[in-house]
């Protein structure tokens, strides 16, 4: 829960102009736990792809990605070892570990990738066919790790 707390904390941000993001995505969370930073927005520009009556409004956005992230994180992702205490047993319902789960609401669809040592959760605007929001996340994924405020050399830390 950190890190939403962290994004949510330094409030809105504009995102570089040329920074690619996916159509049809209203808002995302990235995370890196080694370099303990994100990046988070549910404020794009308007585009004419989707019109804005179609789209959940602002407060909608940011409560449907925080609690993507809080359902996901813990019960269907680990929890990253840092957040865990040591005297604590976190139990997955699982007999695998799942590196990719969505889901789809009537105003939305909501995907998340698990990358180690990132994690990505991505909003869609409704409109976005389910059979894309798969590739539409790992091509985010992709872009944001490529971010120089991401990069693992010594010039992007």
């Amino acid at each position: 829960m950190e890190p939403m707390r962290a994004c949510l904390n330094m409030g809105t941000k504009s995102i570089s102009s040329s920074f690619a993001i996916e159509q049809g995505v209203i808002g995302f969370l990235f995370i890196n736990y080694v370099q303990k930073k994100c990046l988070s927005t549910v404020q794009f520009p308007q585009t004419a792809a989707i019109p804005a009556s179609k789209l959940p409004s602002y407060e909608r956005r940011l409560e449907l990605l925080s609690c993507f992230y809080r359902n996901t994180v813990g019960t269907i992702f680990p929890l990253v070892k840092q957040e865990v205490e040591q005297d604590s047993e976190v139990s997955i319902p699982f007999t695998h570990t799942p590196k990719e789960t969505y889901i789809c609401g009537p105003d939305y669809k909501a995907y998340a990738i698990d990358d180690k040592p990132y994690q990505l959760f991505v909003l869609f605007a409704s409109n976005v066919p389910q059979y894309a929001i798969r590739s539409l996340s790992q091509k985010q994924m992709s872009n944001l790790k490529k971010e120089k405020m991401f990069s693992t050399d010594k010039k992007g830390s």
